[in-house]
């Protein structure tokens, strides 16, 4: 199966260890790493007036071993919430006091479940409270356009996903860090070739790997708004580092 990186498609994603990759935004499950903590009760799910797709992301949650409810919860409670604006449908998941963990966009003309189910895929591990959970230090650097803010929100939801990963700040503790490195340069005519590099480091500072990306777009694509590019170098990404973090660490 090919994977995602860019609409031009994959053209290469290798890792230090020269291993192959799973298929980007495959998932199988709650990550066995994040377990809920006592204390947790629970998602309250609200999509404005919607509750047939209220009640399919609170159903896509549940399946994925979060309990899940349409409403308002209560003090315990996480929020997912869903608006529709210009056609577009964006989640956004908070904490019990409110603090944003996370949000996703797709577009609203999907079937309810399909939305609840993409959404589900890369929100639910976010709203996962646990002290085993990794914790993982960004940095995104040269990024042309809005990569740097874009790049960071997408890898943050996508390393969720994947690996069970708490995104902190780069000058926070941490057990690992990740520094994605973008660089375009002159392809064919009318296109750049873009290169993204995801390095993976212990918290010591000892390098782990390197997951690479790479593959034309259409010249000045990527110098405004990165929009579903961003999600798409991230799903690939997430899944390289995922799987040098599999190598690596120590078997349980």
């Amino acid at each position: 199966m090919r994977g995602r990186f860019l609409p031009a498609g994959l053209a290469c994603l290798v890792l230090a260890a020269c291993t192959t990759l799973p298929q980007p935004f495959r998932h199988e499950g709650v990550n066995p790493l994040m377990q809920p903590a006592a204390s947790f009760w629970g998602v309250a799910v609200t999509a404005g007036d919607d509750e047939v797709l209220a009640e399919a992301m609170a159903e896509a949650l549940r399946q994925r071993e979060l309990p899940a409810f349409v409403g308002i919860g209560n003090a315990n409670s996480m929020f997912l919430d869903g608006q529709v604006e210009h056609g577009v449908l964006t989640w956004r998941l908070f904490d019990r006091d409110g603090t944003e963990l996370g949000r996703h966009s797709q577009p609203a003309s999907l079937p309810e479940t399909l939305l609840a189910a993409q959404a589900a895929d890369i929100l639910a591990p976010l709203a996962l409270p646990s002290p085993s959970r990794l914790r993982v230090s960004l940095q995104i650097v040269e990024a042309p356009g809005d990569g740097t803010a874009s790049l960071h929100r997408a890898i943050q939801a996508a390393l969720a996903a994947s690996a069970g990963a708490e995104i902190v700040s780069p000058d926070a503790p941490a057990d690992y860090r990740v520094e994605g490195r973008v660089r375009l340069s002159d392809g064919p005519p009318g296109q750049d070739l873009v290169d993204v590099a995801w390095t993976l480091q212990d918290a010591e500072g000892r390098e782990l790997g390197v997951a690479r990306q790479a593959a034309p777009v259409p010249r000045g694509m990527l110098s405004g708004p990165w929009g579903r590019v961003a999600r798409d170098i991230a799903a690939g990404g997430a899944e390289g580092i995922a799987e040098i973090l599999a190598q690596t660490r120590p078997s349980e």
